[in-house]
């Protein structure tokens, strides 16, 4: 490969990046092919080896045109060029969405407030192209949001294509590989006080519109796939039954469709959301939903912290349905968390319950109902007339803490002697240093 063919490179890249809003037949036609056979075959070869020093350009070049990003190989670009050829035409900048055009057309959105907080989201419409994903509206609707993103000068922005961390919404229009892209910030450096104001307008209503839309939509990343009929059918459904629902019933259906989705979520991270949007809402659960989550989160794969803080929000409703749910299911568990929010529960639930706990067959029930009895003493110890609150407190307890103290469980012994403890049995000390040197690991 000589100088030529390193100028024949550098001039397709140059293309590539100079000449696609260029409205000369004979451009259009290069760079809708002689251009990205030239830019292949210049990081393709034993020549790479000496020209390596264009290949970021000429790889920066393919990607533009194509909209894809392949690794940095000359094998994998002409792998997808050869059946790609054939009716190919490079992405360029979008000028107008026709109304022909709609269908195959997207909208993308990202939001960064000032506190690095990110918001993303897909639009397409129903029937048109598919994307993973995106959130799906009905035709009128998404001709609405293109006519809006026009009126707010998409097509007139200078795309620079930069990553912003600072403030700002970055708005992305499609159809098929053209883009259009138009990014907002509270501010605009260097602008007069008159273009500022202007600035700062367009950016809040642009964030206000996208996030708007984005919200009204949140319920369609929640669908329950134990229900019967195709996702076609729920989501005209649910679309439906959301557009004609007034603000609180909207709410209400959100929340009942996030708890029947939450055991399809495909991971931590989208159940972590899931709750938070569910506390966000600061609403209380209707107690059918409340009774449903608290079955699934008893019944995790495992009980950790994000579980057990998610259990005491539904507990703070005061519903008498899902706390006996927390109750069944947490007694069945070995997990710390578990363990220490049931003690929490029966302590709520008084002396009474925890007497009642004591002879439960579950090791877990025995285990927090001790733990639970240690709590009541610690509290009695704190009040006015300590003296009399322990004396009376010992005689409801002791008889059913010594049993536990002989329990085989020593998860459920070791907590009865600490609450003996607590209650100033003496003879305690020396059964725990019998405990303590105890071969067994977990015991000590």
């Amino acid at each position: 490969m000589g100088i030529d063919e390193v100028a024949r490179g550098a001039a397709a890249a140059g293309l590539a990046f100079g000449a696609l809003e260029a409205e000369d037949p004979a451009l259009s036609a290069l760079l809708d092919g002689t251009v990205v056979d030239v830019l292949i075959d210049t990081v393709g070869g034993a020549h790479f080896r000496d020209f390596g020093s264009v290949a970021p350009s000429v790889f920066a070049a393919l990607r533009r045109l194509s909209g894809r990003d392949l690794p940095n190989t000359a094998v994998d670009w002409a792998r997808w060029w050869q059946p790609a050829r054939t009716g190919f035409r490079a992405r360029r900048p979008l000028k107008k969405v026709e109304a022909s055009d709609l269908l195959r057309a997207w909208v993308g959105y990202l939001a960064l407030d000032a506190q690095g907080r990110r918001r993303s989201a897909e639009f397409v419409p129903q029937g048109g192209v598919v994307r993973p994903g995106a959130i799906v509206l009905r035709p009128p609707v998404f001709e609405a949001l293109v006519a809006f993103l026009e009126d707010q000068g998409i097509f007139a922005a200078q795309d620079r294509g930069l990553v912003r961390s600072d403030e700002h919404v970055t708005v992305t229009l499609g159809v098929l590989n053209q883009r259009r892209r138009m990014q907002l910030g509270p501010e605009r450096a260097g602008a007069d006080a008159a273009a500022q104001e202007a600035n700062a307008r367009a950016y809040a209503t642009v964030r206000m519109r996208l996030d708007s839309l984005l919200d009204a939509n949140l319920w369609q990343a929640y669908r329950d796939l134990d229900a019967p009929g195709d996702a076609l059918a729920w989501w005209d459904a649910t679309d439906r039954k959301m557009a004609q629902a007034g603000p609180e019933e909207r709410a209400a259906l959100l929340q009942s469709a996030i708890v029947a989705a939450y055991d399809d979520l495909p991971d931590d991270l989208a159940r972590a959301d899931a709750l938070l949007k569910l506390r966000a809402m600061d609403r209380p659960l209707a107690e059918a939903d409340a009774e449903a989550l608290a079955e699934v989160l008893g019944a995790s794969p495992s009980f950790g912290r994000m579980e057990a803080d998610a259990v005491r929000w539904l507990l703070a409703g005061g519903q008498e349905r899902p706390r006996a749910v927390v109750v069944e299911r947490l007694a069945e568990r070995v997990e710390p968390d578990a363990r220490e929010l049931l003690a929490g529960v029966l302590f709520d639930r008084g002396v009474e319950a925890v007497r009642e706990a004591f002879a439960d067959p579950r090791a877990g029930m025995r285990a927090a109902a001790a733990q639970a009895a240690r709590m009541h003493v610690e509290q009695a110890a704190g009040s006015a007339a300590a003296a009399l609150d322990r004396e009376a407190l010992a005689a409801r307890l002791r008889p059913g803490l010594e049993v536990l103290a002989g329990d085989a469980d020593p998860a459920v012994s070791i907590r009865a002697l600490l609450a003996l403890a607590y209650l100033g049995d003496p003879a305690v000390v020396e059964r725990l240093e019998g405990l303590y040197r105890n071969g067994r690991f977990n015991v000590r």
